[in-house]
């Protein structure tokens, strides 16, 4: 079984849905083990992110069950630059526009990687790790850039984004009052740029499993080519 928590809910809020969760696992007969993607690693100040608290309470709380079960954790997704802010930015202007500056390093992952890296679990029935599911190497936003460049065949630079803005277009996106949210880990990431390790970690091969490759950021971007093609640009949310 797979268990996933909603992203964009606040901290009380993934934590009742969660534990509701673990009842139905606990109750459900013949689960041989489950596979939690906690959607994050954790820094060390974490008690500024109650999302985050509530989504390692869970993970705390299967630890102390007798069900086996393993964790997949990512870093930062490259499906966020799928967004309509993003692809419209660099399908019509090259800027790659995200809501950090361009110097810390990160080990961009994919939700392909780690829907990759649950199959390889339940294929190889692996319980008991912990997975750190970041990508091939920490990069910063430069580098981000020229993958770009390179994936897409033209000039792509980098531009930190506006966080009112980037705040506006998720509420857009996806609904009112989830921009906030998100973007919580950005503000953090603001106030402590001693403690990203939780988000540089490249991909460490647990010693259980086969060997897995994580996908090389141009590659992702050239696979997704179409994606940063011109098309009309987006439209308010209705107020």
């Amino acid at each position: 079984m797979i268990l996933q928590l909603v992203t964009g809910d606040d901290g009380p809020r993934r934590k009742k849905k969660g534990l509701r969760a673990l009842e139905c696992i606990r109750r459900e007969r013949g689960i041989k083990g489950v596979i939690f993607n906690a959607s994050v690693q954790y820094p060390r100040h974490i008690e500024e992110l109650p999302a985050w608290v509530a989504t390692k309470g869970i993970e705390d709380d299967l630890s102390r069950s007798e069900i086996p079960f393993s964790v997949i954790h990512p870093t930062f997704y490259l499906d966020n630059l799928l967004l309509p802010y993003a692809t419209y930015s660099i399908a019509s202007t090259g800027v790659l526009a995200y809501p950090i500056s361009e110097q810390p390093a990160f080990a961009w992952t994919s939700a392909d990687d780690v829907a990759r890296l649950i199959d390889h679990v339940l294929r190889h029935n692996v319980m008991g790790v912990s997975v750190l599911a970041g990508g091939k190497r920490a990069i910063n936003g430069a580098e981000l850039a020229r993958c770009f460049s390179e994936g897409l065949g033209r000039t792509i630079r980098y531009q930190s984004l506006d966080l009112d803005q980037f705040e506006l277009s998720i509420d857009q996106a996806i609904g009112p009052g989830v921009g906030k949210r998100i973007s919580a880990i950005f503000r953090f990431i603001e106030r402590h740029p001693d403690d990203l390790e939780f988000l540089a970690r490249p991909f460490v091969q647990p010693a259980q499993m086969p060997a897995f490759e994580a996908t090389d950021v141009t590659k992702w971007v050239a696979g997704h080519k179409a994606a940063y093609s011109m098309m009309p640009a987006p439209q308010a949310a209705n107020a």
